[in-house]
């Protein structure tokens, strides 16, 4: 059964009211902030790096050093070195730790349950290869994959603020007022969905990132969006905060497949 890519759900995105990522400040940010990824580092040491709905590699120039903070573990961070530009290439299968698929999506087992990280899928059945990621290599090596936020190493990262996870991310009042109207024209639209849409309202923080020698930090949230028929999305959102205030919003959609 052939599915959608992921590069190809901006139709999807749009319906299921995703808004676009906003910069109140544009070109008021200092310099670096345009240099903010997301990304999974695994038990090899080697940590890739994925880029947003609005950019990314196809966009841009990979920075040759990183400083990164894993999602999952306050004590996880460091420093790697860009390896390569990695081309239509399922990433758990390449890292070996997918005991169903290879790095282009070949089936090998399908007894045991996929990768369920960044990079990988909670659905059996859906494999699709990211066009285009920076492979790093990392400073040591994690215990077992996890998601990562990265920046380049011009700009200094504290340690990671887990107090808030699990709690709504806030929504500003232009935020509330697009959800509100993404919901009434789901409403108005969504006449035989086996599924109920998720918006924005739904986003979950997992952590903060202080950016050292600043008071601006980063914020990572996520939520899932099962759309109207079923098609599962997870949405990454991160905030670039400054005393509280969302400068900037980016959001990256990992398709997973049909559910």
């Amino acid at each position: 059964m052939k599915f959608l890519p992921i590069y190809s759900l901006l139709g999807l995105l749009a319906l299921a009211g995703v808004a676009q990522a906003e910069n109140d400040t544009a070109g008021g940010l200092p310099a670096g902030f345009d240099q903010v990824f997301i990304g999974e580092w695994f038990a090899s040491g080697k940590l890739y790096l994925d880029g947003w709905d609005e950019g990314g590699p196809s966009q841009s120039t990979a920075p040759q050093r990183i400083r990164f903070v894993a999602a999952s573990n306050a004590s996880a961070a460091g420093q790697a070195a860009y390896v390569r530009d990695q081309q239509n290439t399922y990433i758990p299968g390449l890292e070996g730790i997918d005991p169903n698929r290879d790095a282009d999506c070949n089936t090998l087992d399908r007894s045991k349950n996929p990768h369920s990280g960044y990079f990988g899928t909670i659905i059996f059945d859906y494999c699709e290869p990211d066009p285009l990621v920076w492979s790093y290599q990392a400073d040591h090596k994690p215990a077992a994959p996890l998601t990562i936020l990265a920046v380049a190493d011009t700009l200094r990262l504290g340690a990671a603020d887990f107090s808030t996870t699990g709690q709504p991310r806030p929504l500003s009042p232009e935020e509330q007022t697009q959800v509100d109207a993404a919901k009434k024209a789901a409403q108005q639209k969504d006449t035989d969905c086996t599924t109920n849409r998720q918006f924005l309202d739904a986003a979950k923080q997992i952590m903060t990132v202080p950016v050292a020698g600043s008071d601006y930090r980063l914020r990572l949230s996520r939520y899932a969006n099962t759309g109207c028929l079923g098609h599962l999305t997870d949405i990454y959102v991160v905030d670039i905060l400054q005393q509280g205030r969302v400068l900037k919003r980016l959001e990256r959609a990992r398709y997973q497949g049909p559910i």
